[in-house]
């Protein structure tokens, strides 16, 4: 089977994707996995460290606001089409997989001329604008909140699949507890270590919080 996966922008995007092409090459040996994603997005690291190839296109990011910048974002996205037409014409995929994301438009848009299906993947219990405008042609989209089909204007063809992930279980449980924290600088602390979990971009906004509003106290 050959793959293409459309994703860029956040880790919400991009790891659920390296997780579903580790998976496929665990079910089918044989597959070819390729990634589509723009020219400097944080898409190019994490892939390339994955050990999968990534092409780029033209594409641009709208705006929820009235601003000049939404109209290059049009054009750029128009454009990302007939580059996606090309990738894809020269790579011959059975399957399209979009995670979310601007990138995910002119990706699938080039897969439809072609006649190739599509799927796509919302890790968030809000669905983006692009999943809910690509929705009606996907052939499924899988849900990492089940909340989440709610928020779709096409239900039928959304199933709750949760968010994969690049490590499993056994993953974790391989881990030691004294290498973690000499690798994260906190073998030196006495004192107990709360971890707090968030995503996508508001997640630096609240690091700065953390580290300046909170007080740790014995006890």
């Amino acid at each position: 089977m050959r793959v293409v996966f459309a994703c860029a922008g956040t880790g919400g995007h991009i790891n659920p994707a390296i997780a579903m092409a580790n998976l496929i090459l665990k079910k089918e040996e044989d597959s070819q996995v390729l990634f589509i994603g723009t020219k400097n997005g944080l898409e190019n690291k994490l892939v390339k460290n994955a050990g999968y190839e990534i092409k780029h296109i033209r594409t641009g990011k709208i705006l929820r606001q009235l601003t000049l910048k939404n109209v290059t974002a049009l054009i750029n996205a128009y454009k990302g089409i007939f580059d996606a037409k090309k990738i894809l014409e020269e790579f011959k995929p059975d399957l399209v997989i979009g995670t979310g994301g601007y990138i995910c438009g002119p990706v699938m848009k080039a897969a439809t001329r072609l006649k190739i299906p599509y799927l796509l993947h919302e890790s968030n219990a809000f669905p983006g604008v692009a999943v809910k405008l690509l929705a009606k042609n996907a052939k499924c989209v899988m849900l990492g909140f089940e909340d989440a089909k709610d928020r779709l204007n096409s239900k039928a063809n959304a199933v709750y699949t949760g968010t994969p992930a690049k490590f499993g279980e056994e993953d974790i449980f391989r881990l030691d507890k004294q290498q973690c924290l000499e690798k994260l600088g906190l073998q030196n602390i006495n004192k107990k270590i709360v971890l707090v979990t968030c995503g996508s971009q508001g997640a630096k906004r609240i690091n700065e919080v953390l580290d300046t509003k909170i007080t740790i106290v014995d006890g």
